[in-house]
């Protein structure tokens, strides 16, 4: 619920002629939570005003805390509340689109807006309602209430248009809310005419929707689907997300993938991925880190396709071609990586999941090759990505295969459950040994870290005695 001072600032409001309503994300989580029960904690409150100035707006807000009126030529101010959080104030605004791009727009406040007319102008119906929390009223121009009943994402109005980041919204929209677009075909003829300004969005921008795609998802496969529906992803048409586009109508064996093509298969192992860390409490960046990778861990499958002497198909190294299209897939939705670019930790985490998703497959399960594999990735993220990729099979059984369990037993005896394999032998040691500090040392440290992987010592000692043999 809207915390006490905005009632407080409503009526301040009230008093100098002015109306005052919570405004977007905080009215459509409000709706969910009673309609679905979706428990959302919404924290960000935007605030529209009608019918007074931004002076008169100001005024008043200045008495409730800090205010910031860097935005005032864009109709919008910012309180700072040291006990109560952030607030942002606006008026009703028309946003007439000069040109192409996100920044072309010719900005205008207007106080004195019909509320249809400001409503119109925000992205989804489900985002349009206004919220007058003193008389806990909700006013709904476009029927958005009706559309988050039966969760579908209908644009506003023509004006949706203006902005082609609000497909890119929809897609994380359908995926948090576990909805559709609506089945109309003017709508999604409107969304798949802005494919055209996707080049004109700022990687930054383009990011953050596919960030809260992973971070925040319900069912993220509805938002691959979106894309599918608005034509943003097609097999016909790779334009856009190639690498997505180019599973679309890809075959697989019906006895490995009785659930269908590799993008149906790819689907089910996001939700998969998502129910797996709603259960281990798996949140932030490891959980973005995790969604990305069951996303991408097939995209090696198209340019590895072939039909065996058996007649099944086979991919075979999939997982070693799908990291550079992982990586190709990444620097697309916004991550810098790659040549040129600040190493991204992140990128290069989702790359080792895709690459070793398969590695579990035949493995002998051994103290050396379970350090060998903790050296390389995390356990838990390869544990993870293991499961999802085996329950995303449907009606094949969910869970772990055998073989991953056995390597998280042996990962947890020989201690790299939780933690990489440390290096016992440093220089220090050599020193000791009598060993003058050389160029060689590093080549001495990296064959006694390798002969540790394979468990030739577990201590000091043991360390030196290996080197003074074979150093």
């Amino acid at each position: 619920m809207p915390p006490k001072i905005l009632h407080d600032i409503f009526e301040a409001i009230s008093n100098k002629g002015g109306r005052a309503f919570v405004v977007g994300g905080a009215v459509r989580d409000m709706l969910f939570n009673k309609i679905h029960g979706i428990n959302i904690v919404n924290k960000d409150f935007d605030v529209e005003v009608f019918d007074i100035d931004m002076s008169k707006i100001i005024e008043i807000v200045s008495h409730f805390g800090k205010v910031d009126i860097v935005g005032k030529q864009f109709g919008v101010i910012k309180l700072f509340s040291e006990h109560d959080g952030d607030f942002d104030f606006s008026l009703p605004r028309r946003d007439n689109k000069v040109g192409v791009g996100h920044k072309n727009f010719d900005v205008v406040s207007d106080p004195h807006m019909s509320m249809n007319d400001a409503a119109a102008r925000r992205d989804f119906t489900m985002n349009s309602a206004f919220w007058d929390i003193n008389n806990n009223t909700v006013i709904d121009p476009f029927n958005g209430t009706q559309d988050i009943v039966n969760r579908i994402l209908r644009p506003t109005s023509f004006h949706f248009a203006e902005d082609a980041l609000r497909v890119l919204r929809g897609m994380q929209f359908a995926a948090r809310f576990d909805m559709h677009v609506v089945d109309d075909n003017r709508d999604r003829q409107m969304m798949r005419e802005m494919k055209r300004e996707f080049k004109f969005l700022s990687k930054e921008r383009i990011w953050e929707e596919w960030r809260k795609w992973a971070e925040k998802s319900i069912k993220p496969s509805a938002g691959i689907q979106f894309l599918l529906d608005v034509g943003w992803i097609s097999a016909f048409d790779n334009e856009l997300f190639p690498a997505i586009c180019d599973i679309v109508a890809c075959e697989q064996d019906a006895t490995w993938h009785p659930e269908g093509n590799v993008l149906a298969h790819t689907m089910h192992v996001c939700d998969a991925m998502h129910m797996i860390c709603v259960r281990d409490n798996v949140t932030g960046e490891d959980r973005v880190a995790r969604m990305f990778a069951a996303l991408a861990h097939d995209f090696g499958k198209p340019d590895t396709f072939v039909v065996g002497d058996d007649n099944r198909i086979h991919n075979p190294a999939h997982d070693i071609v799908g990291v550079p299209i992982t990586v190709n897939f990444m620097r697309e939705i916004g991550r810098f990586c790659g040549e040129g670019q600040e190493k991204d930790a992140l990128v290069d985490r989702i790359a080792c999941m895709v690459k070793n998703h398969m590695r579990h497959i035949g493995l002998n399960v051994t103290p050396a090759s379970v350090r060998r594999i903790a050296n390389e990735i995390d356990i838990r993220d390869m544990s993870a990505i293991v499961e999802a990729d085996h329950s995303g099979r449907p009606p094949l059984p969910m869970g772990k295969p055998q073989q991953m369990i056995d390597i998280e037993l042996m990962a947890e005896q020989v201690a790299v459950l939780d933690a990489r394999p440390k290096p016992i032998m440093m220089g220090r040691h050599l020193i000791e040994m009598g060993h003058k500090p050389s160029k060689q040392f590093s080549v001495i440290l990296n064959a006694a870290f390798e002969a540790q992987l394979d468990g030739a010592f577990s201590d000091v000692e043991g360390g030196k005695m290996w080197i003074g043999a074979n150093a």
